[in-house]
């Protein structure tokens, strides 16, 4: 799958001193799709009906909230992984 981009300079401080350097970021990015007209998209692309697909697609969200709740990990091939993260500010202590 292709991904349109273009290419910017950024400014990167990681190292501590300020460097310029090119990345490759998204193009034109298109307004989210909500899940009823991603249901009909499919419905279009397939033999299953609008209701089918609502349905699936409202269980698939239910189930990996359930599994991610618990700590497991969900990997759909070809769509990718989905995992908890948690991130926080460093501290001096542990309280």
């Amino acid at each position: 799958m292709s991904v349109p981009y273009v290419v910017r300079k950024k400014v990167d401080l990681t190292s501590g001193e300020r460097k310029e350097l090119w990345y490759g970021v998204p193009g034109k990015i298109l307004e989210p799709i909500r899940k009823k007209e991603f249901a009909e998209y499919l419905e279009k692309r397939s033999g299953f009906h609008r209701g089918q697909i609502d349905g699936i697609l409202t269980e698939m969200v239910d189930a990996i909230h359930s599994l991610l709740s618990i700590g497991q990990a969900v990997t759909s091939e070809g769509l990718g992984t989905f995992h908890t993260a948690l991130t926080s500010s460093g501290f001096e202590s542990p309280e």
